[in-house]
């Protein structure tokens, strides 16, 4: 008895993927930063990006991503920068079935950075928290709760968009989404419906080109 050739799941489900007109990402996709090559959205959204090296399928049929992982690279580790200045590995080595492998002049190559980790770890404490916290007191309002520091939704905005791209955030909290984008030469939207947040944030905006703040926002500040 010649019993058939079993299809793997994942082969599977790509090939229905497929047929749906829906991208399927693999695991490990892309190539390395010294030679960047034209990748298809699927790949340049989980390149190097929080995402990577975890298998997941965009379900929208034509999405446009703007990602590119050079532009969140981290400074080189002074070890591996030494590495680097040393030429790269001077050793050979397989671990495990041998997937991964050690050859000599690896890692060698002088690049522009490293990629950041899956996780990113910061602290909420940052000059822009605080200078929210003083104007939010100065000003008899009260502070919003989960604060987060600019540097997080700067990350997200260099990674995840273009120079002048309009960055729309419906949660706007204390607005750092739209503070980080039009740092970056960006535009954004922020909706809240807390308008003592807004009030408060707004101070964050005061040096920005073209500031004005809306009457309207006064009476969050007013005693009822």
């Amino acid at each position: 008895m010649v019993r058939p050739k079993r299809i793997p799941g994942a082969e599977i489900l790509r090939h229905r993927r497929c047929q749906c007109g829906r991208q399927v990402v693999s695991r490990n996709p892309g190539q390395g930063l010294g030679n960047p090559q034209p990748r298809d959205h699927a790949t340049a959204w989980l390149h190097g990006g929080p995402l990577a090296g975890y298998s997941t399928s965009l379900l929208s049929v034509s999405p446009v991503w703007a990602t590119d992982n050079r532009q969140i690279l981290a400074a080189h580790t002074r070890r591996h920068q030494h590495l680097i200045t040393a030429g790269g590995e001077g050793r050979h080595a397989a671990y495990g079935d041998g997937a991964y492998t050690i050859r000599p002049g690896a890692f060698g190559a002088a690049t522009a950075g490293r990629l950041p980790r899956n996780v990113i770890e910061r602290g909420h404490r940052c000059a822009d928290t605080l200078a929210y916290r003083r104007t939010a007191m100065a000003l008899g309002l009260p502070t919003h709760g989960p604060m987060q520091p600019i540097d997080i939704p700067d990350f997200a905005t260099r990674f995840l968009s273009a120079p002048g791209d309009l960055l729309v955030d419906p949660f706007g909290g204390t607005i750092r989404t739209g503070v980080a984008a039009e740092r970056l030469g960006g535009r954004s939207i922020a909706t809240e419906w807390i308008l003592r947040y807004v009030r408060g944030a707004a101070e964050l905006c005061r040096q920005s080109e073209g500031f004005q703040l809306d009457p309207a926002l006064e009476c969050a500040t007013q005693p009822k």
